[in-house]
């Protein structure tokens, strides 16, 4: 690889860029001059653009903006993509953006591949970017049964070159898995937020009365409200389904009585102390 193209500079975005400038050429794309200049600054690429024809001069490119752009995006500079370049994303969502992209980019010979690095935090924006992000974490690759087997060994060796270990799912598979493992939560720890503020947002007394177990379930709440939004909207059918399925289960252990209680919770301890 010679060239990497990446197209947004957030944390995702600037922290594959600060490794890889020490292995090739990083062009970094975006359409806020400001937060390109910041993260060339911080050394996550050797350029910057707001123009997405450039990806013409890469050999690899990487999506990293918050799913419901990706697709817009993917459509726009593909076009102007050499032939037999790999386009990935990082998506936390995969079966709409594979099933939209794929065949979108085979007509103009492009090789494009989902992928979904589960790593990151709370925190937003190339300010937090570490080149180190990915050591230790895992990323899941979504290919399509058409994609080119020396494709997928180049998308793999690029995350493992990163430091994650690789996993394969199929899109639709990943996106219900998802929305259970991550999906969820995020939206239990916004909702568990909203209502806490409602009933003791004007009280900062309250806040003596905090501690691990309040930071723990409202940190995750702090998150982009741009990605999130996106993901909640994009994964929705999936989510709707596992949030039925989590009010149902707090509805049925919130009516028991002790000893039934204690028994259902300390069962529940074990299984998952053992997962």
């Amino acid at each position: 690889m010679r060239k990497l193209g990446i197209i947004g500079a957030g944390l995702i975005g600037a922290s594959i860029g600060r490794f890889y400038r020490k292995k090739c050429h990083v062009l970094c794309i975006g359409r806020n001059t400001k937060k390109l200049l910041f993260a060339k600054k911080l050394g996550c690429c050797d350029e910057f653009s707001t123009d997405l024809k450039r990806v013409s001069e890469c050999d690899f490119v990487v999506i990293a903006t918050p799913v419901d752009t990706i697709v817009p995006i993917a459509k726009r500079v593909i076009p102007y993509m050499k032939k037999n370049t790999i386009l990935i994303d990082v998506g936390s969502v995969k079966g709409e953006i594979c099933k939209k992209i794929t065949p979108f980019a085979r007509k103009y010979g492009v090789n494009f591949v989902g992928c979904h690095p589960m790593a990151g935090s709370e925190k937003s924006g190339a300010k937090f970017s570490r080149e180190d992000l990915f050591k230790g974490t895992t990323t899941i690759i979504t290919p399509e049964k058409k994609t080119k087997k020396d494709v997928i060994l180049k998308v793999k060796n690029f995350w493992e070159k990163l430091g994650a270990k690789c996993v394969f799912e199929n899109p639709q598979k990943h996106d219900m898995i998802l929305a259970f493992t991550s999906h969820l939560p995020h939206l239990i720890s916004y909702s568990y937020s909203q209502a806490f503020l409602k009933k003791f947002g004007k009280d900062r007394n309250v806040r003596n009365f905090t501690a691990g177990s309040f930071t723990d379930m409202t940190r995750v709440s702090k998150s982009s409200p741009d990605v999130w939004s996106a993901i909640f909207k994009m994964n929705k059918n999936n989510l709707d389904k596992v949030l039925s399925d989590f009010q149902e289960q707090i509805a049925k252990i919130s009516k028991e009585k002790s000893p039934e209680l204690k028994n259902t919770l300390k069962k529940i301890r074990n299984e998952i102390e053992k997962f």
